[in-house]
Parts: structure tokens; sequence; C-alpha cells
């Protein structure tokens, strides 16, 4: 059974396959994911799994940033 504890560990995966590979468009696609499921967390008031998944958003979101930043240095 899929749960959200797999998708959060799947998540963190990616974006660190994505920060490995310099991917900032896949880890566009991450931050959006992530932004997606934060709504059905909020809507049953899961709180916890909101946070979390606002972190997931944040972080991919940070390093998609700092590698643009990179390829315009």
């Amino acid at each position: 059974m899929l749960t959200i504890e797999f998708i959060q560990q799947h998540l963190r995966q990616a974006i660190a396959e994505a920060i490995e590979a310099k991917n900032p468009a896949e880890l566009a696609h991450l931050q959006q994911m992530a932004g997606l499921l934060m709504k059905p967390a909020h809507l049953h008031n899961d709180s916890e799994t909101e946070y979390a998944l606002r972190l997931l958003a944040a972080k991919a979101a940070n390093a998609r940033e700092t590698l643009l930043k990179k390829e315009d240095d």
C-alpha cells in the first residue's frame, strides 16, 4: 500500500537525484508535486504532513534557484 511516508521518501530521493544531476527543470516539477500534495494534507487537518511537504517544496525551490544562479555566473 502506498503511504504518505513513502511518497515523502520518494520526493526526498528524487530531489537529491535532481540536485546531483543539476536538473532545474526536474526540481521545479518536484516543487510543484510537493505543493499539490500539501492541499489534501491541509484539507484533512494533517499539519505534520503539510509541513513536511512544505519543507520538501522549499528544498526543491532553493536548490533550483542555486543551480540557476550558478548558470548565470
